[in-house]
């Protein structure tokens, strides 16, 4: 009996799983994002940079932000395909 065209089911919950992980971490960044902007002025910084700004928590949140969801990606696709794999083992 052939297997029919397409993704496997482990890749398919592999997928479904790591989607999820980065759609909650990217509502939990979104989140920490607006209540941290929130607070903070638009101006630019008095006395040398010891006030932050909204530019500087930018510059220092981006990419930070931006390693939390590769790893997100990484850990839920990692994950994904071993958790996906002991659910389909018989």
């Amino acid at each position: 009996m052939d297997r029919a065209r397409g993704m496997s089911v482990r890749l398919k919950l592999t997928l479904s799983y790591a989607g999820f992980l980065m759609l909650a971490g990217a509502l939990l960044l979104a989140a920490v994002w607006v209540f941290l902007l929130r607070y903070v002025p638009d101006g630019w910084p008095a006395l040398l940079y010891v006030a932050p700004n909204r530019i500087l928590l930018l510059g220092a949140f981006a990419p930070a932000a931006a390693a939390v969801m590769a790893f997100l990606l990484v850990f839920g696709l990692l994950g994904g395909w071993i958790l996906a794999g002991r659910m389909l083992a018989p």
